[in-house]
């Protein structure tokens, strides 16, 4: 069993981006029409099982983690979803996919709106059906909530929802 907020390196074979390919297909299906419409280089891309190479993919990063198990009481998916920084000119554009057993992120920014997400945007830099053996670091991150990025424990929104209440920035329902 892996503990919440912890990690867990994996070495495993696999045909990278084979793989890549498959997470962005179940990208654009959690997306509105209108994704595959803007990104018609991506879905030339990914409908060509030969085509290793899509300029759409300089700022389309995709990032994983593991799905914690046994904190989380929610799965979601979100399509296009933006998000500011209070305080910092960082803004993250992206859409999600969280059920057993990974939380998959794809970045339209080119930023990662959660630090413990896993880069494997390099997925794409190998040749279809080419095996590789792959290093993952990847931390077990819980979902209780609706909102698409937040990894928090129960026991982490509840004292946030504690503290604002103390605050006075939640009122009492």
């Amino acid at each position: 069993m892996v503990q919440p907020n912890t990690f867990v390196e994996l070495r495993c074979l696999i045909k990278p981006l084979n793989v890549f390919k498959q997470m962005l297909v179940m990208f654009c299906s959690a997306s509105p029409p209108s994704f595959a419409q803007k990104h018609p280089q991506l879905m030339r891309y990914l409908l060509n099982r030969e085509s290793v190479d899509c300029d759409d993919l300089r700022n389309l990063h995709l990032f994983m983690s593991l799905y914690d198990l046994n904190n989380s009481n929610a799965s979601r998916q979100a399509g296009i979803t933006g998000r500011m920084e209070l305080g910092s000119p960082k803004a993250h554009v992206y859409s999600e996919i969280s059920f057993p057993p990974f939380n998959l992120v794809m970045s339209l920014s080119g930023t990662n709106p959660e630090p413990r997400l896993f880069d494997i945007s390099w997925f794409a830099q190998f040749r279809l059906n080419e095996r590789r053996e792959v290093k993952l670091r990847l931390h077990n991150l819980a979902v209780n909530s609706y909102f698409p990025g937040d990894y928090r424990t129960f026991d982490e929104l509840t004292a946030t929802v504690a503290e604002n209440r103390r605050q006075g920035t939640l009122g009492h329902c």
